[in-house]
């Protein structure tokens, strides 16, 4: 499965790590350095640092061949507007929202 996470909170960053360590194609979007920090060195998926609902951040992270997004910032907005870019736009069929 390909997952992108968008955020690298506490819980996304280990959503994203245990993700990973079963094999799914994993690729985290955030655009503040210090917090993808908390992936590791051990993180085998794609890192995109950058705005989180930027179209070009999105593609570069694989939205086109995404079976599921997870909006998990910190910013109820953000994951709204993350959402409905993916799910509108780019017509990913699973999005899941924290707010």
């Amino acid at each position: 499965m390909y997952v992108i996470v968008v955020g690298c909170e506490v819980l996304s960053a280990r959503l994203a790590k245990e993700l990973a360590n079963l094999n799914h194609n994993v690729a985290v979007v955030e655009r503040d350095e210090k917090k993808l920090e908390s992936l590791g060195i051990g993180f085998n998926g794609l890192i995109i640092k950058g705005i989180e609902f930027d179209q070009d951040n999105l593609i570069e992270a694989g939205i086109h061949q995404a079976d599921v997004v997870l909006a998990l910032t910190d910013d109820d907005n953000l994951n709204i507007t993350v959402s409905l870019v993916s799910s509108h736009i780019f017509k990913v069929k699973r999005v899941i929202a924290q707010v």
